[in-house]
């Protein structure tokens, strides 16, 4: 095994302009991925843009007369004209497209002074995964040897359409994470991908005859069968930096699954049914 010093890992997330209470929770899931790069020695820094200030900003960079307008519209009782909805839509895109070039400066600073060897995205289904995607190309075109990967319930959901959507990622994720951003992270140069470890690679994507929705259908996703093994979700300020800008709400992951066939949902289609527990301590 290499003792060579790891290349630093990015972790971003970003789902658009949401306005909810639990857009203010920090996220769980890149924190339990955060941890487990953590455990393997890998330094690691998230990047939530769906911080109150992040959010927030989207219309301080706006002049927010459409915004107010609309307000009072509501106050009154009175339907909005469509004109107006459709100014406070393109003011807040202007606002959106703010905040991705601003990240998108901060990261290619962080990228080049830190040298970072992987990002991975969180990407959510909405328009937010286009602002993803842009940072992710981004990225691409500014440093193409960096490591890019996508996971999240965009993947997971549809990820047989995201290489129409763009060719900026070098992996997939469309299953639990943790132990494939460990993979990934660890990697020495030249070597394959584990057989387990829940990857797919855009060569494997775009190979003649083989379409997405088959290749990502026919994976055999793992799932965590010892929830024991992993660890818990790390929320420190050095790994987290814009932590305290959240809600001060924390998640333990102590299950996984659901014990519900509710038909409406697509949870059980894609994880199948029963819980995985930790054990109580």
């Amino acid at each position: 095994m290499s003792t060579e010093k790891r290349k630093k890992v990015l972790l971003v997330n970003y789902a658009g302009y949401f306005l909810c209470a639990n857009t203010f929770i920090p996220d769980n899931s890149l924190g339990a991925l955060a941890a487990m790069l953590k455990r393997q020695g890998v330094p690691v820094e998230i990047v939530d843009l769906q911080a109150p200030l992040a959010v927030g900003s989207v219309m301080d960079h706006t002049d927010r007369n459409a915004a107010l307008a609309l307000v009072e519209q509501l106050k009154l009782g009175h339907a909005a004209p469509e004109s107006l909805i459709r100014h406070y839509q393109d003011d807040r895109r202007r606002g959106e497209q703010w905040l991705i070039d601003s990240t998108i400066e901060q990261l290619l600073t962080k990228i080049s002074n830190e040298d970072i060897g992987l990002v991975g995205f969180k990407l959510w289904a909405g328009e937010g995964i286009l602002g993803a995607v842009q940072i992710a190309e981004a990225i691409r075109s500014a440093y193409p040897r960096v490591t890019l990967v996508a996971g999240g319930p965009a993947v997971e959901y549809c990820g047989n359409y995201l290489l129409e959507l763009t060719q900026a990622f070098d992996q997939l994720v469309p299953g639990e994470g943790e132990y494939a951003i460990a993979a990934l992270a660890c990697q020495e140069p030249g070597q394959s991908n584990p057989n387990n470890a829940g990857l797919i690679t855009r060569e494997a994507l775009t190979r003649q005859g083989i379409s997405i929705q088959r290749q990502t259908a026919s994976l055999d996703m793992p799932r965590v069968s010892q929830l024991d093994d992993l660890p818990f979700a790390t929320y420190d300020r050095e790994i987290y930096p814009n932590i305290d800008e959240f809600y001060k709400f924390r998640i333990l992951d102590e299950t996984r699954g659901c014990f519900n066939q509710c038909a409406f949902c697509s949870h059980t289609q894609l994880n199948g049914h029963g819980t995985r527990r930790r054990r109580a301590v």
